[in-house]
């Protein structure tokens, strides 16, 4: 009885772990960092292992059982009666019941990680992008349509290889249109890079729009709402001259970087 015991709980625990790691993938969870998802994959080995080894236990032990109630029939010896065991519903609904808790609880402390994911993103990318606002301010282009100097086009090349973040766009207002933008990101595959115009349609886009034609609290706003992004006004002599738009890399863990 104790093998099979402990092997249910093994089994009861490995399962516990494959969904918990099905959540995680399908939902994107980040509540584990690497060094205890490797935990917890050695964890859910051994209990696979272990699990192994008792199930082939309680084969052989199953036998010995056939074999001493098979000789006590032969001898006309008492059989012993069979140990009563829980209901498989009551199993089943325990189970049920313990994996809802579980998840439940995780998927709330997952909210609480992606909230400070989301902060310590935020609060590194404003930092990123003051620390080259002095740089994409003083090679900012003056014709129309713009076309990008070398230095701007390496600074943004600099942000954008940071592991911090997905990408990186720099949008100018157009002066014929309010409504336009023009919107110039590094190309991985051209060996020239360009401003691109278009509509605003977006909703950062619309606060850049917004932040361009001297309010800003459209930007603030999509700050304050924004998931692993982040907008950074570049002002000018006359007023804001660009917007910075960092995109971040969510699959970048975040917990090595301090605040």
């Amino acid at each position: 009885q104790y093998v099979v015991r402990t092997t249910a709980v093994l089994l009861a625990l490995s399962a516990v772990l494959v969904i918990v790691g099905l959540f995680d993938a399908f939902l994107d969870w980040d509540i584990f960092g690497q060094s205890t998802e490797a935990l917890l994959y050695g964890v859910f080995f051994s209990c696979i292992t272990l699990a192994a080894v008792g199930i082939a236990l309680t084969f052989v032990l199953g036998i010995h059982e056939i074999v001493v109630l098979f000789r006590a029939s032969i001898e006309n010896r008492p059989v012993p009666p069979a140990p009563r065991s829980p209901s498989f519903g009551r199993i089943a609904t325990a189970f049920v019941a313990a994996m809802t808790v579980i998840l439940v609880s995780l998927g709330l402390v997952n909210r609480q990680v992606q909230e400070h994911r989301n902060g310590v993103f935020q609060e590194l990318a404003a930092r990123q992008a003051e620390h080259f606002e002095s740089k994409a301010i003083a090679h900012l282009p003056s014709s129309s349509p713009p076309s990008p100097a070398a230095e701007l086009d390496q600074a943004m090349a600099t942000l954008q290889n940071l592991d911090l973040l997905q990408a990186a766009k720099l949008y100018l207002a157009d002066l014929d249109d309010p409504d336009a933008l023009w919107v110039y990101q590094r190309s991985w595959t051209e060996k020239q890079s360009h401003f691109e115009r278009r509509f605003a349609a977006k909703t950062h886009e619309v606060a850049v729009v917004s932040a361009m034609a001297g309010s800003p609290d459209a930007l603030e706003n999509f700050n304050a709402g924004a998931k692993f992004s982040w907008l950074h006004l570049l002002p000018g002599k006359e007023g804001p001259s660009a917007v910075l738009f960092l995109i971040g890399n969510q699959q970048e863990d975040l917990r090595a970087y301090s605040r």
